[in-house]
């Protein structure tokens, strides 16, 4: 049974017991000769709990995000500096406030913007990697909210990193987790876009580095082949690689988790079948 547990002040019960103090846990036992209480690291008699933090809130909408990346390449581009945005969180709507700040290339300062009660943060690392540096941990220590750092902004997709700080700790989490409709996110890759069944891949006149080791039939002299159409019209039985467009074997599908030899990316065998069907039925 395990030993309970008391608020310091309480009523104490019959010993042994827990006594959960201003600066920790302590045992009140009782022996034959004293009574005590001692300081103890921690409850054995009691299951273990881990640190986690769950994602509760609506998600933030990307729209917000590139609003942000906006005024951070802006920044850049003028002082080449980070930059900072407040993120406020009201009735269930999310939307930031820009604090006057004076901006270096890798630091900031920042005041507080009267009358806004702010949720978290978002801030540049310009053209840096997104990551939390000792930096960035020192100023957000005590910040309790959702944290956020765009990095290498000069890029058409920035990169992100993303945190959740409670009581000075830090509990990183991934972007398309608190992100609503981030472009390129695994989901939307997923989705097959409805007008694709329209398009097919035009033939490609080049010779991939590792297709000769590949394929033992490959034409070894310059006369035995015009050009790359040619040789895989003589070939035969291959098929269009959906990532890269390269034409692979189809005895390549057979694999469990087939790879194309051009891209090295994992292939899809019903797209890689519907690009030869499209090319069948020219």
């Amino acid at each position: 049974m395990p030993i309970p547990v008391v608020n310091a002040g309480e009523a104490t019960p019959d010993v042994p017991a827990y006594i959960v103090g201003k600066d920790g846990f302590y045992l009140k036992k009782r022996t034959p000769l004293y009574e005590c209480t001692v300081k103890v690291p921690e409850l054995p008699d009691y299951p273990e709990v881990k640190e986690s933090v769950a994602w509760t809130a609506a998600k933030l909408p990307w729209s917000l995000i590139e609003s942000t990346l906006d005024f951070f390449r802006a920044v850049y581009m003028k002082y080449q500096g980070e930059a900072i945005v407040l993120v406020t969180h009201e009735d269930g709507n999310w939307d930031v406030s820009v604090p006057r700040q004076t901006v270096e290339p890798a630091h900031l300062k920042y005041k507080s913007v009267d009358k806004v009660t702010p949720v978290g943060t978002i801030h540049s690392h310009c053209n840096m990697g997104a990551f939390f540096s000792g930096t960035d941990d020192s100023d957000v220590v005590n910040f309790d909210g959702l944290h956020i750092v765009l990095g290498r902004i000069s890029q058409p997709f920035p990169e992100l990193a993303s945190a959740v700080y409670v009581n000075g700790r830090m509990f990183e989490c991934r972007p398309e987790d608190i992100i609503a409709d981030m472009p390129g996110h695994a989901e939307d890759r997923e989705k097959k876009h409805p007008w694709m069944k329209h398009v097919r891949p035009a033939p490609r006149h080049r010779f991939p580095f590792n297709e000769r080791d590949m394929l033992p039939d490959f034409p070894r002299g310059r006369d035995e082949i015009k050009d790359r159409r040619s040789w895989e019209d003589a070939a035969g039985d291959d098929i269009v690689c959906p990532n890269c467009l390269g034409r692979i074997p189809e005895s390549m599908l057979d694999v469990i988790d087939p790879v194309c030899i051009h891209c090295g990316e994992k292939v899809d065998r019903d797209e890689a079948y519907e690009l030869a069907q499209m090319e069948d039925g020219e």
